[in-house]
Parts: C-alpha cells; sequence; structure tokens
C-alpha cells in the first residue's frame, strides 16, 4: 500500500492521483499506525491537494501527519523530505532550502531531497528574480534526474527553468527526455508550450492535440489546444476549446484566472465583447484571490493589471477611476519584478492598451528574449512588425 502510494504521488499531480496516494498511506497506516514513511506519504499528499483545492483541513491534517512521522522517524530521509516540503509549501523556503541541505549532506544521494530542492530554489526565483536561485534549481533537477533514472518530475521542472533561462533548445530536449520517462498531459503541454516559443506552432499542436488523447478527462489538452488556435488565428476553436476545459475543472477545484483570461481573449477576436467582459471579470476576481493570499508569482500582478486595463477598454464603467489609477500608478513596480516571458507580454499588452507604446516594444522585446514566437501574439501584431 505504502508503494503504490507512492506510485501515485509520483503520477502527475492531480485530484485523482492525489486522492488515490492518499488512500493508499492510509490503508499502510490502518495496518501499522507507526509507519513512519506512511505518515510522510500522506503529509505530501495532503499538502499537494490543499495547494490545489485550497481546503483548510487539508493543511491541518498536512501538519499532523508530518509531525507524526517525525515523532516517530526523525532522521529519516524520507520523513525529512516530507518535513521540507511542508516548509515550502507554507511559504517558508528559506528555511525549506536548510531542511533539504540537511538531508542531503547525511544522504547524498538521495534523489527526492534534490528535486525537493530544485523546485524550492525555483520558488525562490519566481518570487525573487535571483538567477544564482535559477541555477542552483536546475543544477539540482539535473542531479535528481541522473540518480534516479524512472523520475519524470525533475526533467519537466528542469525544462520549465531552462525556458527561464531563456534556453528553448535546452527546455525542448529535457521536455523530450521526460516524455521518455512518462508522456503525461503535463509533460506535452510544456512541450507544446516550448514549441510555441519557438515559432513552430503545428509542432505545438501535435504536442496539444497528444495531451488531450493520453488524458481524455483533463483540462490540460483543451486549454493548451485552445491557446494553438489562437496563435493560428482561429479564435472560435480557442473559445470552444477554452469553454471545454473550464467545464471539465473538478468540482471544488479552484478557478485558474489565466484560463478565464485566455477565454476572455478569445472571446474579445471573436468580437463577443458581453462574454469577453464576463471572463476578464471572472479573471481579474480569481487574481485577486491569489493577490491577497500573498504566495502567488510576480507574475500574477502582471496578469491582473491586465485584467483591470482590458475591462477598463471595453466597459469603462467597470473599473472606477481610483482603481484605474492605482493600477497605473503600479505599472513600473509591476515590471520591474518580472522573470516570465508570459508577464513580459502581458506587460507589453497593458503598455499598448495605455498608449504606450515605447514601452511595449520594450515589453515585448523582453518576453521574446526567452519566447520569440511571443512576437506573433495577435494582439501585438501592431509593435511586431519591421523596427520592433
Amino acid at each position: 500500500d505504502y508503494l503504490r502510494g507512492r506510485l501515485h504521488l509520483d503520477s502527475p499531480s492531480n485530484e485523482l492521483n492525489l486522492k488515490r496516494a492518499e488512500t493508499r498511506f492510509e490503508a499502510a497506516l490502518r495496518q501499522d499506525p507507526n509507519y513512519a514513511r506512511a505518515h510522510a506519504g500522506l503529509c505530501q499528499a495532503l499538502l499537494e491537494s490543499h495547494w490545489m483545492l485550497e481546503e483548510d483541513r487539508m493543511l491541518l491534517d498536512a501538519s499532523r501527519a508530518c509531525s507524526q512521522a517525525l515523532l516517530l522517524a526523525p532522521e529519516d530521509p524520507v520523513v525529512a523530505t516530507a518535513h521540507a516540503h511542508f516548509l515550502r509549501r507554507t511559504g517558508r523556503n528559506d528555511e525549506a532550502i536548510d531542511r533539504y541541505r540537511e538531508i542531503l549532506n547525511r544522504h547524498p544521494r538521495f534523489a527526492a531531497a534534490f528535486e525537493g530542492l530544485s523546485a524550492t530554489q525555483l520558488d525562490a526565483y519566481r518570487q525573487t528574480g535571483d538567477a544564482a536561485s535559477l541555477q542552483a534549481a536546475i543544477a539540482a533537477a539535473r542531479t535528481a534526474a541522473e540518480l534516479d533514472p524512472r523520475l519524470w518530475k525533475p526533467l519537466f521542472s528542469e525544462a520549465t527553468m531552462h525556458w527561464f533561462a531563456g534556453d528553448l533548445d535546452q527546455a525542448i530536449a529535457a521536455s523530450e527526455a521526460a516524455r521518455a520517462r512518462d508522456e503525461n498531459e503535463y509533460v506535452l503541454a510544456n512541450l507544446g508550450t516550448f514549441y510555441i516559443c519557438a515559432g513552430a506552432f503545428e509542432q505545438a499542436r501535435d504536442a496539444y492535440q497528444r495531451a488531450r488523447e493520453v488524458a481524455p478527462a483533463s483540462y490540460v489538452g483543451d486549454e493548451f489546444l485552445g491557446m494553438a488556435y489562437y496563435y493560428l488565428g482561429d479564435y472560435d476553436e480557442a473559445a470552444r476549446l477554452r469553454e471545454r476545459a473550464i467545464e471539465s475543472i473538478g468540482e471544488g477545484v479552484p478557478e485558474i484566472h489565466e484560463m478565464w483570461g485566455q477565454l476572455g481573449d478569445a472571446y474579445r477576436h471573436q468580437g463577443n465583447v458581453a462574454d469577453a467582459v464576463d471572463a476578464y471579470r471572472r479573471a481579474a476576481r480569481i487574481a485577486e484571490r491569489d493577490h491577497l493570499r500573498g504566495t502567488a508569482p510576480a507574475a500574477n500582478r502582471a496578469a491582473r493589471a491586465y485584467y483591470y486595463t482590458i475591462l477598463r477598454t471595453l466597459d469603462p464603467p467597470l473599473v472606477p477611476d481610483a482603481i484605474d489609477r492605482d493600477i497605473d500608478a503600479q505599472l513600473d513596480d509591476i515590471e520591474a519584478v518580472q522573470v516570465e516571458a508570459t508577464a513580459h507580454r502581458r506587460m507589453a499588452q497593458i503598455w499598448l492598451l495605455r498608449g504606450r507604446e515605447d514601452r511595449a516594444r520594450a515589453a515585448l522585446a523582453r518576453a521574446a528574449a526567452t519566447c520569440p514566437g511571443y512576437r506573433d501574439w495577435p494582439d501585438l501584431a501592431a509593435i511586431a512588425g519591421p523596427g520592433a
């Protein structure tokens, strides 16, 4: 039961796999209530479920499971890794990094600790933009993948890190390596996005289509395939796929602001202003929730500013003057902390909507430095031509 729980925990982190992991760890604990590693596994599964579903009960239960595991076997590397994961998921990155390093000092070939350290260093980079954190994250992910040839998640993470670092070739190579270990919807979605960045739209569409085939019940394939059609100018199909993706989100699962924002973009290009406004309002509400929670990456601030700006453009009374002035006053600060190409693309859209073409061109240049394909983003055609 414990090993089956670990198998589900190492699978793509969706609601079903996490529930299966919890069930198996609980079954192991019914047989042996003092099985520390099963308590640790339950702690990690509950943490991931809490991150996905935002149910306070899950965080409390995770805390109890980790505490019990530490009480039973404080020196066990599996238990210690679960504790470090708890620190990371509760926003204590520095403490988590120290904990992972303690584990690796005692167990220098423990792949799971390298994997956790990599994810935590990436969190630090996304929050601060510190290049040293990004390089440390890449190194830890690569070590984890080398130590355990069965693990796909370190390669999946490494691909994202190379994308942040502006190395598309390495991002694609790491994604293909992850795909060779486990062809799942998340690996395929990332791979498709890297192909989008490289301007290989047909290859991106093929990767997203494959994501739909391997996980037909997941929103991932439809959502990202909708992005490919958006790039290709088929806004009707983009809207249809994104509607279906939103409908497939499980009941009780928190909404994702990017999905509603991108649906709004598709509606807007259709000329369907009323539905676009409704979608952007939903996106803004969700972005506000994430903003108030305080753990969202810096890119969330750019997305939030975009939703208010586009709403002000489409239906001015919806965004009071005071809020619009507040957003406008924050834009320099918001832009200064961005490290993600997607956020720079959103900043380009914001500046363009606000009549600052010079700032929009500069933001697009930053986005295109990591993701050249963003020069073909339909909303930025006015500044993506010769001389852009």
